[in-house]
């Protein structure tokens, strides 16, 4: 049980610093996506970027910070960081079809 919020203290941190990267106009996505650069815009306050790739193609959603204690959307996390790390540059990307996560975000 001190692992998951440990690793939640993690995740929260990681999101924090990536945040603070946007606002700064210093966030992008990683090169193992290609090309495929974030357009530069401003994040409303009390939500973060999140980049969901499934087999069915991509697409970028803005999560609002509640959603970091939403159990299904904690094990999207808990997923993201064991196939794609912590260190994952700019816009969190989680492993999870586009039409799954409109799911969990519309409950």
């Amino acid at each position: 049980m001190i692992g998951f919020f440990v690793r939640i203290k993690h995740t929260l941190r990681q999101l924090r610093r990536r945040f603070y990267n946007s606002v700064s106009g210093e966030d992008n996505i990683g090169n193992s996506l290609g090309e495929l650069k974030e357009v530069r815009g401003s994040l409303m306050d009390g939500y973060f970027s999140v980049l969901a790739k499934g087999n069915h193609g991509m697409r970028k959603f803005q999560v609002e910070l509640y959603y970091l204690q939403h159990p299904p959307f904690v094990k999207l996390l808990e997923a993201a960081a064991q196939e794609f790390g912590f260190d994952q540059p700019g816009v969190i990307v989680i492993p999870c079809e586009v039409n799954e996560l409109e799911r969990i975000l519309t409950r």
